[in-house]
Order: C-alpha cells, then structure tokens, then sequence
C-alpha cells in the first residue's frame, strides 16, 4: 500500500465492495457501501469510450447522488469516529519538523553573533525530541478541488468528447517505458542506448507479425481438415495420445504441466477449441475411479441428453428435457471416449464496438456468462446465467435409429464444456437500484430440482465474469462433498457467496447498465439502471438537509424513456415483418459462430483465480503478460 498510483486505487475501487462488506456496524455499513457502489458507477461512466446522450444522462443523475451520498458520508460516518494519523504518517511529519528546524537554526546561527542567556529566540522551541510527539487528527474534507471537479465531467465530456482521448494515462505508460529502457543502460550515454534497444524490438516486432501471419494461415489450414472428423480419428497415433492414469480422484481438468497448445483464433469465430485428441478419458474407466464423487451423478445420462438436444437442433433450455433410455442408446460415444483441453478462447464485440477475447480455463480463469433463458418480465429476472468451467472436451458421437437426422452415419465431433451451475441469491438483489453487486452462490449438489453441474455448448458463451467471494459470509462445505472438481487448496470447501463484479471493465459495466452499442440489445434495463437523483430533483435542496435526505430512484427523462420504448416498437414491428422472433438474449454481435451439430468446430477462437493456488503462469494457448509497448497498448487503459 505505498507509492500507489491513481490506477492502483482505480483497481481498489473496483473491488472494493465485498472487502468493506461487515466492516461496520449498521448504519455506517449500508452509506459506506451505497457510497463505494456509486462511485464504482461514477467511475466507470466517466471512463467509458463511447457514451451516447442517454449514458451521460445517467452519468449527470450519477454525479449528482455521488455529491448527496459523499455529503451523507461525511455528516453521518466520519462525525462518529476519530481518525488519526498512522504511525508512518506521524513519523513522516516528525522527520519534516526536524528538517525545518534544522534549517532554521542554520539560518539562525548565520544572523545572530550573540545568543542571549543561553538560547536563541529562533531556536528556542526545541529540537525534535523535546516535546512528545502527538498524533495528529485526520478528518474527511469535502472542501477539495478534485471533489469540487466532479461535477464538470459531463459536461466536459458533452464537449470536448469521452475522457480517453485526452487523459494524460497516455504519456504517463509512455514515461515507464522508456523508464525501463533507462533501467536497461549503464547511465551514460543512455539516449543512445535506449534508442538501440528501441530499434531491436521494433525488428523482433516485425518478426513476430511474420510468425502470426504464418500461425493464422496453419490455423485456417487446420480448421479446414477440421471438416473431417473421421479422418483425426485414423491419424491420431498411439504414440501422440496421452491416457490419463486411472487412479483414485482423476480431475476433470488437466493440469498444468501437461501441453495442449491453441494456436491463432481468427477473430470471426466465436469460440476456439484445441484440435488435439491427445489426452482422453475412457469414460466407464473414469467414472469407475471415482464412483463416490457427487459431481460426477448422472454424468453420462445427463451428457447424452445434452449432445441428443444439440443434434436435434432444439433451443437450449437448460438441459432440462430428459430423453428415455432407448433414446440415448442411439447415440453413441466413439471408443467410449471424451477429449479433454486446456484452453477455449471466446471473441466477443465489446460496448464501444471493438474485438475483445476472453482466454478461459478451468484452473485460473474458469467463471462465465450465459444469456439467460428465462422470462425477463418477472420481478425477479436476471439476463444472465453464471458457472464455472469444470473441464473443456470434446467427443466423436455418431446418432443412430430412427431419429437421427445424420445420413451420413460418420462421426461428429461435438465440443461441450463440462460447468457447476452459480444460483443467484434472491434474498440480496443486487443492481442499480438496490447499490448492491449480485450475489450469487454454488448450487446444492443435494437439491433434488436443480442441476448442480450440467453440459454447456461454448457458442452460448457471452463472454468471462469476474466473481469475487463473499468474505463477510465465510466457507461451507455443505455443498458439496469432496469432489475432483475442486483445486486441492480449496480444502473440500466453497464460499458461501460470490460477488459478480460488474465493474470489472468498462464492457461489464455497460452489459448490466445497457445500452452497449457493440452489444446485441441496445436498450436500457428499465429496472436496473442507476438508483440516482436527476439533477432537477437535487435543485433547491440544502446541503444540510441532503445529508440526511434518503437517495431517490432514478427518474429517466420522459424524452429518454419514449426513445427507449420505441426501440422496443421498432422491434417488435421488425420482427412481425419478418415472421421471426427477435432474440432478446445478451449474445454479441458479429459472432455467429457454426451450429453444435456440424462437423466442423464450430469456431476459432482474467478473476477468478482460486485462493492460495499457486500462479505457474499462462496455460498454453494463452498470452503471456508482458511489460512491453504493446501490453500498454492493449491494456492501459482497460481497467476502470
């Protein structure tokens, strides 16, 4: 916590939520987290690279709470404690007391030739150590000039444009970079040293656009031998397969050691999975090790019944119709086999219309969204699904009998992502109104309703989630008992809760608040937005009665919610016109990616890393993070 940079406490920020959660007693708990909730808001609209009126009409509301709530804050919180210096900051102050007197006395010395009855007037109120030192009180003060510039964001971004495109971030990561070139030098002469090491990477740059350029054409190559499932079936040789060892407590995920390359994803593919059968699972070998594994109940029925909806083309429902036994003995497993991977990349459009990539495997990066299925017009409704990747596979199946809509009767590679379900917490609704993040938490294994773990196509993936446990509620392990799906340094145990971090980056943000541009629904969740006080009902307030006025909800301007509904009109008669239902779900626009039930692939293709596990590093497949001009490029400006 020393030398912290704004970035630093921007990263703070974003999570800061469920570290504040219980730290104090009510009702200083509720203002300091509606306080933090809304300034993760602020923060995340004043930073967005593309905003439209009807976000900076949200962000002028935002802004306006965050000054009622900052006001509240300091009149209700900070008056019933008594904060002081820490000890670092009193030492600090003592060494620049003795500086100062330090200074005076030489001053002194140089003025008076004659000290009178043994002690200079300069000097006289002593040395550093005389008096004991006291720690001095540190109270909130909203009488600053970055708290008093808050209120000019909207507007300055209402005219001069969004903040990134004259944010001083920009020179600041140029200044590391040539501070680390200068780390590079022996001091002398370093102007030309550093441009050496310039004009070196700009050719080690060039070198690595020709081995990408290579890698993209191998990778479409690939993909189009992809077509064939039957002949990597024949071409996988003994020698370039991996059986996994059968012993007690085989993982569904491979570890790190093991290579599994991805190489290139073109970015119009939605997904990408390795091509590689190398590591496989007999499943009745697999099952058999671990009989006693509550994951694992029901695992090829419910596996069957998942790839038979696929097949038929019906709409993913949750898995939730179950095919009979005669049924799922038309499909079968080719060698009683399932492939397993390391690594599936996901391309999404991200809120301002650029290429994101998410690079998820089940051991560090594992948490994922899915378009909702249910009903979005019920109290309760939620636009997405969350879960966690257990395990990454494929499989060769071939569709027998009468149902089967294959006439070619050759096998098909189908890819599934094994995932333990999340449920959300109804007894904590999160979201704008409420100044809240959405909890969420592992489905019990033992309820006899709902599927704990289930199959997932990874087209249905919208993107990786950001899920931060809920400290204040500690660990169980009552969910599930001991189990291979779990890392070895979670002890059989899950947190109560999870946090889903909407603040995550700034697309997160806009996927919740709506209205993302680059996003397939561009309209405003009515229910969600904001829980804000408009500009026009902060007028003629005191500020003595704002502090300890109750925050209002937000009122969309008439004007902004006729817009919205007749985005919603338009709709709804485009769809008429074309016979076809308009997909409300959060999929990503320009990913259409294949269908599960071709033969091809069906595409090319950061936190929820588990306490304790130790970091060993990027799977293979995934990049590498670097301290270079192009990491700053990419990432400097992607945290909020």
């Amino acid at each position: 916590m020393k030398k912290l940079a704004a970035r630093d406490w921007e990263d703070m920020l974003q999570v800061a939520l469920p570290i504040f959660e219980g730290l104090l007693d009510e009702p200083y708990n509720t203002v300091v987290l509606d306080l933090l909730f809304t300034l993760a808001t602020w923060h995340a609209l004043a930073k967005l690279r593309m905003h439209t009126d009807s976000t900076l009409s949200v962000f002028e509301a935002t802004t306006s709470n965050l000054g009622t709530l900052l006001r509240g804050f300091a009149t209700k919180v900070c008056n019933a404690f008594v904060t002081r210096e820490l000890p670092s900051e009193e030492a600090a102050r003592g060494r620049r007391t003795a500086a100062k007197a330090t200074q005076s006395q030489k001053k002194g010395a140089g003025r008076w030739k004659k000290v009178p009855h043994g002690g200079n007037p300069e000097t006289s109120s002593g040395s550093p150590g005389q008096s004991p030192a006291v720690s001095h009180l540190k109270k909130f003060s909203l009488t600053t000039y970055k708290t008093h510039a808050l209120g000019d964001y909207p507007a300055m971004i209402r005219m001069f444009g969004t903040t990134d495109s004259y944010s001083t971030q920009t020179g600041e990561l140029e200044h590391r970079r040539v501070k680390r070139f200068y780390g590079r030098t022996n001091k002398q002469n370093f102007t030309r040293q550093i441009t050496k090491q310039h004009m070196r990477e700009e050719v080690i740059r060039r070198v690595k656009k020709r081995v990408e350029k290579k890698a993209q054409e191998a990778a479409k190559a690939s993909m189009g031998e992809s077509q064939n499932p039957q002949r990597h079936l024949s071409s996988s040789s003994t020698s370039e397969q991996s059986v996994l060892p059968q012993s007690s407590g085989i993982p569904a995920s491979l570890t790190f050691e093991d290579s599994d390359p991805l190489p290139y994803t073109p970015p119009d593919k939605h997904y990408h999975i390795s091509q590689s059968n190398r590591f496989h699972k007999d499943v009745t070998d697999w099952l058999s090790s671990n009989n006693n594994d509550p994951a694992l109940k029901d695992f090829v029925p419910r596996l069957k019944d998942h790839l038979l909806a696929r097949l038929s083309g019906d709409e993913y429902d949750g898995d939730e119709r179950e095919y009979t036994n005669a049924e799922r003995r038309a499909l079968i497993l080719v060698d009683n086999r399932i492939y397993q991977h390391k690594v599936i990349r996901i391309n999404h459009t991200s809120y301002d219309l650029r290429r994101a990539q998410d690079s998820l495997n089940p051991r560090t990066h594992a948490d994922i969204m899915v378009a909702s299925q249910e009903d979005q017009g019920g109290w309760n409704s939620h636009p997405y699904w969350y879960a966690r990747i257990v395990g990454i596979f494929h499989a060769y199946v071939q569709h027998v009998g009468p149902s089967s809509k294959d006439d070619s009767k050759e096998p098909q590679r189908l890819e599934f992502l094994w995932v333990r379900w999340f449920g959300r917490d109804l007894t904590a609704p999160g979201g704008f109104q409420t100044r809240r993040l959405h909890r969420i938490g592992f489905v019990d294994v033992d309820e006899p309703e709902q599927f704990a773990f289930g199959f997932l196509d990874p087209d249905l993936i919208c993107r990786g989630v950001h899920v931060i446990p809920a400290f204040a509620h500690g660990k169980t392990s009552e969910l599930l008992g001991p189990s291979v799906v779990r890392s070895v340094s979670d002890n059989d145990e899950d947190w109560v809760f999870y946090y889903v971090n909407i603040f995550a980056d700034r697309d997160m943000f806009m996927r919740y608040l709506g209205g993302g541009v680059g996003h397939r629904v561009v309209q405003f969740i009515l229910d969600r937005v904001a829980s804000v006080v408009t500009a026009e009902e902060e007028q003629g307030e005191q500020v003595a009665e704002e502090s300890d006025s109750e925050v209002q909800p937000l009122n969309i301007p008439e004007d902004e919610q006729a817009l919205i509904e007749e985005d919603g009109d338009d709709k709804e008669e485009a769809a008429d016109e074309t016979g076809d239902e308009v997909d409300d779900a959060e999929c990503d626009y320009g990913y259409d990616g294949a269908r599960s039930n071709d033969d091809s692939e069906g595409g090319e293709d950061e936190d929820g890393e588990e306490f304790g596990e130790e970091d060993l590093g990027p799977e293979d497949g995934e990049d590498e993070i670097r301290e270079d001009e192009d990491f700053e490029g990419m990432e400097g400006f992607a945290p909020l």
